[in-house]
């Protein structure tokens, strides 16, 4: 889906309100505003070992991204194994969070977010678990590309393999009585083959609460300039209504190894 499309309320007093709110903080000197990684249309998205292998190795023009790599791989190697799919999820919205920032330093939380230009490697490796890898122009949905990483990452079911949300739609079983950790789907009202797919977190009257990737921040009372005022997706829990202004619920789906987290 859009980027920009996921839209909802708040956590409210969710118990699994993952990092808690996070201090406003500027930019940190060259995290993701310089030297930007196009992805043109009908291309393949590379690799985060693709990018890092056509880096320069001398300081220059691209030091600053390199470690911007090595530090996403680092951060996403810190990802437990062998867990639920959702506690995997679960550990990005907690980066997303800051509270992995005293471990991963204090820009930590920006590798949960989409960046203003440059591209944040921890989200161009989510599509490493998919085969879709060309893009629609220079917006990538990756909502889909993260809950196949999870999945993957977890080992405990088999994902779609696809970045589209759609693919989830007919994915398992459907359910009518969802359990924490399992997938939720939703359809655009206006384009059918667009959506969203996240992990089910509980329900509420006229909506669901979704951990899931691409979805639009949770701050609203930032001061202009700082980097979250320009985040147009994150790795966090929303209330999204199952009857919004673009999109509705379409189903949960299930199988055996997928719930808990």
């Amino acid at each position: 889906m859009h980027r920009r499309a996921v839209l909802g309320g708040g956590m409210g007093a969710l118990a699994i309100a993952v990092g808690g709110w996070r201090p406003a903080m500027a930019s940190p000197p060259g995290v993701g505003i310089e030297e930007p990684v196009l992805f043109p249309e009908g291309k393949p998205v590379p690799t985060v070992e693709q990018i890092l292998a056509s880096l320069p190795r001398f300081q220059g023009g691209h030091p600053a991204y390199a470690k911007e790599i090595e530090k996403g791989r680092r951060i996403m190697e810190g990802c437990a194994r062998d867990v639920a799919p959702m506690a995997v999820a679960q550990y990005f919205a907690t980066l997303c969070g800051g509270a992995l920032n005293e471990e991963y330093g204090d820009d930590a939380h920006l590798y949960a977010q989409e960046w203003p230009v440059r591209a944040n490697p921890v989200i161009v490796d989510f599509f490493n678990a998919t085969s879709t890898r060309v893009p629609n122009g220079d917006v990538t949905p990756w909502c889909a590309a993260f809950v196949n990483w999870c999945l993957w990452r977890s080992g405990a079911v088999d994902g779609t393999n696809s970045a589209a949300s759609s693919s989830f739609r007919s994915w398992k079983l459907a359910t009518t009585e969802p359990r924490p950790g399992d997938i939720v789907v939703f359809q655009h009202k206006h384009d059918a083959w667009k959506g969203h797919v996240g992990f089910f977190i509980s329900r509420t009257a006229g909506g669901t609460y979704v951990l899931g990737g691409n979805q639009m921040p949770l701050r609203r009372d930032l001061p202009p300039g700082t980097y979250e005022a320009r985040n147009t997706g994150e790795v966090n829990v929303k209330l999204l209504p199952d009857n919004g202004k673009d999109l509705k619920l379409h189903s949960f789906r299930t199988v055996d190894g997928l719930r808990g987290g």
